[in-house]
């Protein structure tokens, strides 16, 4: 078994889940220290869901939109979509190589691992959307407060009304 996960096909499939053992070893010695990995990368992140650029507009926007890219951490969607491409990569390489005896070369078999992936990230992607809650806040900088007047709430805890 160790010699399949090695083989020259399954090359990019072993990065891939070893990239997803790392995240997890840096997020446990992160919980150790106290420090975040999947807070440092969604704060690197180069995609934001409230982006108004025009080449987010169109099809893009959709795509991303479609794979919940803007929908969950990108740590998470990134760990999501590694290990559905570890898995569907080593199936379908372990399904050809058992039944048909021969070992299948990666340009035939990379585009189809690609797609499923893609698709298994979607759905996945949108379940976890609906159990974490979104981090959205409400506040306002204070440069919006200008030429407004202050208005007076009744409550316990306002001053106002002494």
């Amino acid at each position: 078994m160790f010699t399949f996960l090695l083989a020259d096909m399954n090359l990019l499939y072993t990065l891939a889940i070893s990239i997803v053992l790392l995240f997890l070893f840096l997020e446990l010695l992160g919980l150790i220290v106290g420090i975040s990995l999947l807070e440092l990368l969604d704060n690197i992140s180069p995609i934001d869901a409230n982006s108004s650029l025009p080449i987010t507009d169109g099809g893009v926007s959709n795509l991303l939109d479609w794979l919940c890219l803007t929908k969950l951490p990108m740590l998470i969607w990134l760990i999501i979509a590694l290990t559905h491409f570890a898995i569907i990569g080593y199936s379908i390489n372990y399904a050809v190589l058992t039944s048909l005896e021969w070992q299948p070369q990666l340009i035939f078999i990379l585009p189809t691992t690609v797609f499923f992936t893609l698709i298994m990230t979607h759905f996945v992607g949108s379940a976890l959307a609906q159990i974490i809650p979104n981090n959205e806040t409400t506040a306002v900088s204070t440069s919006t407060f200008i030429g407004k007047a202050a208005k007076r709430q009744s409550g316990k805890n306002n001053n106002w009304d002494r």
